[in-house]
């Protein structure tokens, strides 16, 4: 990746590393997902309570997790391949690659560094603060109340048929 390189190749670099990173962004965010359905059920903490629930639950996490570890693994698998008279694309291969150690090391460094462990399903905190995110939900709801019965003309309309 130097100066010399054409604009189209190194923008499949910038493409393959922010592919890269936006699957283990995704990853983070089952695995998460995972954890925290696991301690809201080790706790009895009932779907009818959360706002928002997965249509698949657990089980269509746990696939979601499969195809996108999957596609991280094989999404430059065309680093491998003959083509061109090349064996081994290494360029191809660093930008494709580089986020999964880039991505271990620093959660494994935080980890070190931090010395900070994981938190049991049954330890999980799902109450602390909750008083006061609610109050604040409340007041929140009562002031979109007070304007939408305050508008008049365009802005009824609008709130009421458009920004919904």
């Amino acid at each position: 990746m130097v100066v010399s390189d054409d604009s189209k190749k190194v923008f499949g670099y910038f493409v393959n590393l922010t592919t890269i990173f936006g699957l283990l962004s995704w990853i983070s965010l089952l695995v998460t997902y995972i954890f925290f359905l696991k301690a809201r059920r080790a706790q009895n903490i009932s779907d009818s309570v959360m706002p928002y629930i997965a249509p698949q639950g657990l089980i269509g996490t746990y696939i979601s997790l499969f195809f996108c570890i999957l596609i991280l693994l094989t999404k430059n698998f065309d680093a491998f391949i003959h083509h061109d008279g090349i064996t081994f694309d290494y360029q191809n291969f660093i930008t494709g690659y580089l986020g999964i150690p880039l991505y271990l090391i620093l959660l494994f460094g935080h980890m070190i560094v931090t010395k900070s462990r994981g938190i049991g399903p049954h330890e999980a905190d799902f109450y602390v603060g909750k008083d006061i995110v609610d109050q604040e939900e409340n007041d929140f709801l009562d002031l979109q109340k007070e304007k939408i019965a305050a508008s008049t003309g365009w802005f009824k309309f609008y709130n009421r048929y458009v920004s919904w």
